[in-house]
């Protein structure tokens, strides 16, 4: 994040953001599929799940800037400082309760149903 912050910004800027966030959304999507593939066919290693980790870095790190500069363009001002918070909450309870899950799925089901389950959270109806 540190190293990309400023890049990310720069970009977010120029850019179309909603085609920018479904760009990296649609990227994160395919690296949790293919890392669900990966653990599927037994070939999920450390060295893949780390490769794997760093490019979803990348992308969470391009991806920020361009979530907070879209939030208050959304929100009307009169309610933006609750929808900050409503998003902050939401961030801090998707750290807790993420691991907690895929804990839960894991020792149900295996990893393959945990990894699967990551890149299913990308898709929107």
């Amino acid at each position: 994040m540190l190293l990309l912050a400023l890049i990310a910004g720069v970009i977010s800027d120029r850019v179309n953001r909603k085609v920018w966030i479904i760009i990296l959304q649609s990227t994160a999507c395919v690296l949790g599929a293919g890392l669900a593939a990966a653990a599927y066919f037994g070939k999920a290693t450390p060295w893949v799940v780390i490769l794997f980790t760093f490019l979803e870095g990348i992308i969470w790190a391009l991806n920020g800037p361009v979530i907070m500069a879209v939030v208050p363009s959304l929100i009307p001002r009169a309610e933006l400082d609750r929808a900050l918070a409503l998003n902050s909450v939401q961030f801090n309870m998707a750290r807790l309760c993420g691991p907690m899950l895929a804990a839960v799925l894991i020792g149900a089901f295996g990893m393959v149903a945990a990894f699967t389950f990551n890149a299913l959270t990308f898709c929107r109806c």
